[in-house]
Formats: structure tokens, C-alpha cells, sequence
């Protein structure tokens, strides 16, 4: 088989102890605007609800665009501010997922989350790929959501002569795509322990 066999690793979770965008919201309350505390309660109960399974991908994307530009835009020292909530939240990430990461051959982190959140992580992530959702902060939009199915869809775009081996997440049914693609092991991780370990036979 050609191509290179990459581990895959979801962040939220997984890599980061928690949901990354949430905390970045209780961070720009509590350190920029408190009044921005309006839309917390649409962010905690559609991310609570959706991880439960009670609440359609649908409703979520929906949900989400309206969380992102209360929380998110122009107006704002958006580069400063993930700085400055990395430097203070590092400590949410999960070192021995990290570290597994760093120790795969090849490895690629697929995320739901908000792109420029993540990258703002990169000097704790080092020089792994990653391919997460995206957002124009100008025009206030969601320009791709790599959720769901389009996971996969996404692996294969930028990986099509490529096959994935292992997949670390926090959720069986959040990255079954990718899983089902997988020539490895499923990895579930709670708190940063892997918990579970599911073969395909």
C-alpha cells in the first residue's frame, strides 16, 4: 500500500481537556467583556446538549455561528487575545495524548473547532497538521464546518494517496467517519487516559 499511515487525533476532548471554544468564551468574559456573558447560556446548553446526542448537527452548526460572532469579531485584538488565553489554559492540554502524538511517524490532528483557536496552540502542538473548521472574523461566518462526515471528507482531500491508522477522540460516535476508515485502533480518551480500545474485528 502507498502513502504514509498517519495517526489521527481529534483536539476537543482529546488533545485539550474540555471544549476549547467555551473556555475561550468564559476567558473573553472574564477578561474583556463581561456583557458578552449574554451568549453563554446558547454555548454551554448546545454544546452540553449535542455531546449528549440530544441535539441534531443541524441545530449545532446554527447555534454555533451565532455563539462565534458574539465572541468573535472584527473589533477585537483577536491574535492577542488567543495568546493570551493559551497562556493561561496550556495547562488544559492533555501531555500524554500529546505525547503519543508526538511519537507517531506521522500525525494529523481533525478538528470541529475553530482554526485560528487551535493554531494559536501551535507552539505546544509543534509542527503537526491541522485541519479544523473555519471562520472569516470580517464577515462574521463560518466558511467550512469539518464536522461529522465532512472529517473524512477532509482526511481525504488533503490526504488522498495517504491511510489513516490510529484515531484518538473523546466521543465514539463524533469521529465514526474517520474510524470507519481506519486500518488501526480506535483510542476513547476521558481526561486525558485512554480509556477504551476498540479493533474493528
Amino acid at each position: 500500500m502507498s502513502g504514509h499511515r498517519y495517526n489521527v487525533f481529534d483536539f476537543n476532548g482529546t488533545l485539550y481537556d474540555g471544549e476549547c471554544f467555551v473556555d475561550y468564551c468564559m476567558f473573553v468574559i472574564r477578561k474583556y467583556d463581561f456583557w458578552r456573558i449574554r451568549f453563554l447560556p446558547l454555548a454551554l446548553w448546545s454544546f452540553g446538549l449535542y455531546r449528549l446526542g440530544w441535539m441534531s448537527k443541524k441545530t449545532l452548526n446554527r447555534n454555533s455561528a451565532k455563539i462565534t460572532r458574539g465572541f468573535v469579531n472584527e473589533n477585537d485584538n483577536v491574535d492577542a487575545m488567543v495568546f493570551r488565553f493559551w497562556a493561561t489554559n496550556k495547562d488544559k492540554l492533555n501531555q500524554e495524548i500529546l505525547n503519543i502524538m508526538f511519537d507517531s511517524e506521522y500525525a494529523v490532528i481533525i478538528s470541529s473547532g475553530l482554526g485560528f483557536l487551535i493554531e494559536g496552540a501551535r507552539k505546544y502542538l509543534g509542527k503537526v497538521q491541522i485541519l479544523s473548521s473555519a471562520y472569516d472574523i470580517k464577515e462574521g461566518r463560518y466558511t467550512y464546518l469539518n464536522t461529522g462526515p465532512a472529517k473524512a471528507k477532509t482526511w481525504k482531500k488533503f490526504h488522498e494517496n495517504d491511510f489513516i491508522g490510529d484515531v484518538y477522540t473523546d466521543t465514539e460516535k463524533k469521529d465514526d467517519p474517520l474510524w470507519q476508515i481506519a486500518l488501526g485502533k480506535l483510542h476513547v480518551v476521558k481526561h486525558g487516559k485512554i480509556v477504551k480500545v476498540k479493533n474493528h474485528h
